[in-house]
């Protein structure tokens, strides 16, 4: 499961004006923060990682999460930077299907 619904849905209260908010939210600041973790290093890009794997979880994006965690664990590990563009864009995906079905 790339999200989970109904973790998203009780982080918001179950209001959907609330939850199109965060997932708009989501969908704004995510790629800025994947481009500043890939061009990091180090340090930083555990920290970025940190965020990530964050808002992930206020989401219950599980997967993204575990992705994010890995890299902050280890941010000289290549391996998870090849699969989280991946993850996230599956992530964005079922966001909007997510914030659609929302009313």
């Amino acid at each position: 499961m790339i999200v989970d619904e109904a973790e998203l849905r009780s982080q918001t209260f179950d209001d959907a004006v609330l939850l199109r908010e965060v997932v708009d939210l989501f969908l704004l600041q995510t790629p800025s923060l994947l481009d500043a973790l890939e061009a990091a290093e180090g340090v930083a890009r555990a920290e970025i990682a940190h965020r990530i794997k964050g808002g992930a979880l206020a989401l219950g994006a599980r997967a993204f999460a575990d992705v994010a965690a890995r890299i902050e664990a280890n941010p000289g590990d290549a391996a998870p930077l090849t699969e989280v563009r991946r993850i996230a864009d599956e992530t964005v995906i079922a966001l909007k299907a997510i914030a659609g079905r929302a009313g």
